[in-house]
């Protein structure tokens, strides 16, 4: 099983370790503890649920039960090709160099855009 750590899922979600800590218990999340040890956890799965609940609601009452696993589906397919084609335009060399400050600020809004998708 996997484990995400207070201070790591704290700062996924950009909250303080306090304000996470409720936020597990919001959402029924057992903080575990290691016997000797004092680095508290949670369960990635129950992390994962815990995140997605709110999305997943509005996906069930939009397109009903019986659709929600087709929907839920397609856009993880569709999530998966955006990745993929992120990680692919990383890996080629592009030979493009900017040389006026108007295109490359331009590039590097693009640059943030992609990278935060």
């Amino acid at each position: 099983m996997e484990r995400v750590y207070i201070s790591d899922g704290a700062k996924e979600l950009k909250y303080t370790t306090r304000t996470f800590r409720k936020w597990c218990k919001t959402h029924g999340i057992k903080i575990l503890c290691d016997l000797g040890s004092r680095k508290q956890y949670i369960l990635y799965n129950e992390f994962e649920c815990a995140k997605n609940k709110a999305g997943i609601e509005y996906l069930v009452k939009k397109h009903g039960k019986n659709a929600f696993p087709d929907v839920l589906s397609a856009q993880m397919k569709l999530f998966v090709q955006i990745q993929s084609a992120l990680d692919t335009s990383k890996k080629e060399n592009h030979s493009y160099i900017p040389s006026g400050e108007h295109e490359k600020s331009f590039l590097a809004r693009l640059q943030n855009i992609t990278t935060t998708l």
